[in-house]
């Protein structure tokens, strides 16, 4: 009997869910990665591009190209970090926190959609399991 890689399925599960969220967002331009970083700048002062990394789990190189669209489409501003005035922070705009509501029902809606498709007895095992997967750092983050 040959299983299919875990990778693989991961991937295939991911392709699912970001395709969920795109139709649960109801067209609003936003991809996951794109609402990740909105909904972990909502409620904070503004953060750097390496905590939203570190928060949101997306490279460096990635998070440059989503905060320079959010810039683009006014969703977020930066400015000088309080701390050190050397550095900038990401900070939701206006127009970013008017989203952020609708991004967080899209994220449940995209949930509700994903876990029917799992039998109830496993949902809590498969929810767990993944934020395990989730939380073991990569071997990128050692580098």
């Amino acid at each position: 009997m040959t299983t299919t890689p875990i990778v693989h399925l991961i991937h295939r599960a991911g392709q699912r869910a970001d395709a969920a969220f795109l139709a649960a967002a109801r067209g609003n331009r936003t991809t996951p990665a794109q609402a990740a970083v909105l909904v972990a700048l909502d409620g904070t002062d503004g953060l750097s591009q390496t905590q939203l990394t570190g928060r949101t789990g997306i490279d460096r190189s990635t998070m440059a190209g989503i905060v320079r669209r959010l810039l683009k489409r006014k969703l977020v501003t930066r400015r000088r970090n309080h701390v050190d005035k050397r550095a900038y922070v990401v900070v939701l705009s206006g127009a970013g926190e008017d989203l952020v509501a609708d991004l967080r029902e899209a994220t449940e809606r995209t949930d509700e959609t994903l876990l029917a498709s799992v039998p109830a007895k496993y949902r809590a095992a498969l929810v767990e399991g993944l934020s395990l997967i989730s939380a073991t750092p990569s071997a990128e983050a050692a580098e």
